[in-house]
């Protein structure tokens, strides 16, 4: 599933509304009759779903599904490039096993 119908889903689903009502266009509030509260709450379980942190300025701009997840995307993929390589073995193992050899 790319990114987008899996954001549409995931509004969609928390949101409890048909995924049908929601594209790329969609504006959340108005589209989605969302209050302030609505809309923060959505922004809060989508943040958990994918372990980023909105800044105000970044939610404040954001009015569109489109907004939200160029956003979440951006967010997203720094916080992937940013955590360190994670090595499968430690370098000692390896040249354990080929001394052994």
């Amino acid at each position: 599933m790319g990114f987008y119908p899996q954001l549409i889903y995931l509004i969609a689903w928390i949101l409890q509304v048909p995924g049908n009502r929601i594209v790329p266009t969609t504006d959340l509030k108005r589209d989605l009759d969302l209050d302030d509260h609505d809309f923060q709450m959505l922004i809060f379980r989508l943040e958990d779903f994918y372990k980023v942190e909105l800044r105000t300025e970044e939610i404040n701009g954001i009015k569109s599904v489109r907004d939200l997840g160029q956003v979440i995307s951006t967010k997203e993929s720094s916080a992937r490039w940013s955590k360190p390589a994670q090595y499968a073995a430690p370098h000692s193992l390896f040249i354990d096993e080929v001394s052994q050899s």
